[in-house]
This record gives C-alpha cells, sequence and structure tokens, in this order.
C-alpha cells in the first residue's frame, strides 16, 4: 500500500485514478501535516510501504500575506513527516516545484543548479526540500512544474473555458516551464515508489520530472485552442502578452525548464513530451470525464 499525504490536489487524485487499489489518499482532517499525533496514527493505520506528499501550500499569491501558513505547510509537517517514515523505514517521495528557482539562467534548470526562490511559497519548499533530506537521507525530493489536470483549478482547464466564452485573450509569451500532466506525474511517481521499495532504484536526494520539454504560457495556451478548432469549436484570438500586463502580489521566475535526465538515466523515468499531456487532457475536459471541480 502507499500512502497518499493530501486527498483533494490534482496529483492526489491523478495517482488515485491510476492505482486506486494500491493508493490511499488522505487529507485533513484524517491526516493533517501540521499535526504530529495525526501523522503517526495515519502511519500506524495504514502501515504503507511508502509514501507520497502531494501536500502542499500551493497558492503563490496568498502565501505571500500567509507565510507562517505556507512554512507550516510546506515545511513544518513534512520534516515531521520525513522524521516519522525514517523510524518506520518506510521510503518517503516528497514533490517539490521549480519555483525553488529564480528563472535567470536561460536554460533548462538540472538538479546541480542553485536555488534562488524569487517568492514565499518556493521559499517554503525548498526550506521543505532540505528539512526533508535532513530527516530522511533516503528520502527523494521530486521537483516538478507547471501542473495540470482534468481536475481542481489549472491553467489548462482556465484556459479551455476562457477561449469559448471570450472574444480575444492576452496570452503571455516571456515565461517559460515544463507543463507537467498529473496522471503522467502520477504513474511515474509510482513506478519510482515501486523502484525504492524494491532497491532498483537506490537514487536518493532531488531529482527533476516534468513534461518533456518548455513551452511559453502562449505556446501551451495555441495548443488548447487548436483542439477546439479542430472539433468545431470556438476560440478566441490569440494575443502576445507581457507578464508585466499581469500584475500579482508573488514575482514568478521567467524561465524554469527542467532537465529530467538524471532520473531518466538513473532510475529509467521520464515523461511524455508536454503537448501530449495537453491534449490528454483537453480530450478529457471535452468528454466530460473531469469530474468535480
Amino acid at each position: 500500500m502507499i500512502l497518499c499525504v493530501g486527498a483533494s490536489g490534482q496529483l492526489a487524485r491523478s495517482l488515485v485514478e491510476v492505482d486506486g487499489k494500491r493508493v490511499r489518499a488522505l487529507g485533513r482532517p484524517e491526516l493533517d501535516l501540521t499535526d504530529d499525533r495525526s501523522i503517526q496514527n495515519a502511519l500506524e493505520t495504514v502501515q504503507p510501504d511508502a509514501v507520497i506528499n502531494a501536500a502542499a501550500f500551493t497558492a503563490v499569491d496568498d502565501a505571500e500575506a500567509n507565510e507562517d501558513a505556507a512554512f507550516a505547510l510546506n515545511r513544518d509537517g513534512p520534516k515531521q513527516l520525513a522524521r516519522l517514515c525514517a523510524r518506520h523505514d518506510v521510503p518517503l517521495i516528497h514533490v517539490s516545484t521549480d519555483f525553488v528557482f529564480d528563472g535567470k539562467k536561460g536554460a533548462p534548470y538540472s538538479e546541480t543548479d542553485r536555488a534562488a526562490p524569487l517568492n514565499v511559497y518556493g521559499r517554503s519548499k525548498l526550506a521543505g526540500e532540505e528539512a526533508v533530506l535532513d530527516a530522511h537521507p533516503k528520502a527523494m525530493v521530486v521537483r516538478t512544474a507547471w501542473v495540470h489536470s482534468p481536475f481542481g483549478t489549472n491553467f489548462t482547464k482556465l484556459m479551455a473555458g476562457l477561449l469559448q466564452t471570450r472574444e480575444e485573450i492576452g496570452v503571455v509569451v516571456d515565461q517559460v516551464g515544463s507543463p507537467t500532466y498529473a496522471p503522467d506525474l502520477a504513474a511515474a511517481l509510482l513506478k519510482l515508489a515501486d523502484g525504492m521499495q524494491s532497491h532498483q532504484c537506490t537514487e536518493n536526494g532531488i531529482c527533476h520530472l516534468a513534461g518533456d520539454g518548455g513551452a511559453t504560457r502562449h505556446e501551451w495556451v495555441s495548443v488548447i485552442a487548436d483542439m477546439l478548432a479542430e472539433r468545431g469549436l470556438k476560440t478566441a484570438r490569440l494575443r502576445e502578452a507581457s507578464a508585466r500586463e499581469f500584475p500579482a502580489p508573488a514575482q514568478r521566475p521567467n524561465d524554469t525548464r527542467l532537465n529530467c535526465m538524471k532520473i531518466q538515466q538513473d532510475c529509467g523515468l521520464a515523461l511524455p513530451a508536454w503537448q501530449e499531456g495537453v491534449r490528454a487532457c483537453v480530450l478529457r475536459l471535452l468528454s466530460g470525464m473531469e469530474g468535480s471541480a
């Protein structure tokens, strides 16, 4: 049994969908990362073979005004989870983010590149990485990026809706990342958990796992628009825009593409091209299979 910490998020829901027979997803109040006893009780009840921490404070802008809450969920809770997993000798996969980087490299980031987050969310996630690895030396921190899915609220769902309801949409061309389809990520994380249990993948520390390639927000939306148009659906005109047109409380990095060669070489894991993930997500949305938001 694999215990997924978090139950309502995109990744948790995708993990259950990929293999609901093996994945037990628990969120508040059953498993509260801010409550040590709650974590201990969950581990004792489920007795997992591995744990995947998919829970986090992910509201990037809200984190600016709620720094204590962000660090409690992104650093302190994972630290306790890692400490208890180490005590029980349970492999732990802790999911992190591309936002630990400042986006100034101009090329895909590898695991050895210096982290320099620009906002509270990124700082809290970087602190969580360090806390997890300090508490559980055999844990794996998996950085991913720009996650989207048929579930919940995310960029693909938002844009697919706006494309069909507006005449024109301005979409950012000066932010680049690695769009990652949550079901693809979930399937890879389950394989990673299996490899860690069987010792076929003995790598630990930090690795990157995201959709293959890089895209601007505009390129991402263009794929969505093309799919809608192919099916005879209305699509808005796309206008190239700068991130400066959309001011927000939290500063975003401009280019956080991830180099994922390490986990491919060490564990044989790689995700499909980002375009494939976007197309798969749109097909799900169009078929009405997305479930409740």
